[in-house]
């Protein structure tokens, strides 16, 4: 049985593949499926009076999209992991949404453009903030690795990430080092050995709580310790929209390459 699902959205572009390559890299390492989806833009779809010619038009997209998810499909499932394929019609950001709410994954995986900027970042940060579960967005740029070293941003108020255990799961199954960086300034020396304490109990963990960083000090923290991978956890979600707010998201495409994970508490 699986215990983890990666949901993947492919639009047949280089980075897209790169995401998928990534999340099937974790699922051969959790025991977890991944669900491939691709939505059909309904914008691609031939206007025409004549009933036959949209019919025609779309049903020669849909033949392609379906050729090229099949082909994806085979070469995944030749690795022994379970794959499942969804292929709609409509706008992008709502047909996934409904999508992601109906299949409930564990962790929605993302590619992003190698370029240094967000070409996709309408639709990354609309995933980010109205799905209720984490994402993974995979810089096209990044050559996927398992994570050995991982930072994990969080306001240190609550260390009951009850509705986050599959990403912990996921984390302890992949990561060698794990180091917590304090996003809020309020605590210091013994509050944040109690929380690091606290949580290596809970989740069994040998975690590293480091002082406090600001978003600029996570982004030079990252770029200077090779971390394969950052977390950034926030239970009222001020640290996800600083992340995706335009300035932040800008840093984030052109200075830090590595996978970012953002959960909610």
């Amino acid at each position: 049985m699986d215990r983890h699902t990666y949901f993947v959205p492919i639009d047949f572009s280089d980075y897209s593949y790169n995401a998928l390559q990534y999340a099937t890299m974790l699922a051969s390492k959790t025991m977890s499926k991944v669900v491939l989806s691709h939505v059909i833009d309904s914008e691609e779809v031939p206007l025409s009076d004549n009933p036959a010619v949209v019919t025609w038009g779309l049903d020669k997209i849909s033949r392609r999209v379906r050729e090229k998810i099949e082909s994806l499909r085979e070469m995944i499932s030749l690795t022994g992991i379970s794959v499942q394929e969804e292929i709609l019609v409509g706008q992008v950001e709502n047909s996934l949404l409904k999508l992601i709410e109906r299949i409930k994954p564990t962790v929605i995986v993302l590619g992003r453009s190698p370029q240094r900027q967000l070409q996709k970042s309408a639709i990354i940060a609309s995933i980010t903030r109205y799905a209720k579960v984490p994402v993974l967005v995979v810089p096209g740029s990044h050559h996927p690795r398992i994570p050995g070293r991982v930072a994990l941003a969080a306001d240190l108020k609550s260390f009951a990430f009850c509705d986050c255990e599959s990403i912990i799961e996921i984390l302890k199954n992949t990561s060698q080092e794990l180091f917590v960086l304090n996003t809020r300034d309020y605590q210091s020396g013994s509050s944040e050995l109690e929380w690091i304490g606290k949580f290596n109990a809970m989740y069994n963990m040998q975690a590293q709580v480091l002082p406090s960083a600001d978003v600029e000090q996570v982004v030079d923290y990252i770029n200077n310790n090779n971390i394969d991978l950052l977390c950034a956890v926030d239970r009222n979600y001020g640290l996800l929209e600083n992340l995706l707010n335009p300035a932040q998201a800008s840093k984030l495409a052109s200075q830090v390459e590595v996978p970012v994970l953002l959960f909610k508490d």
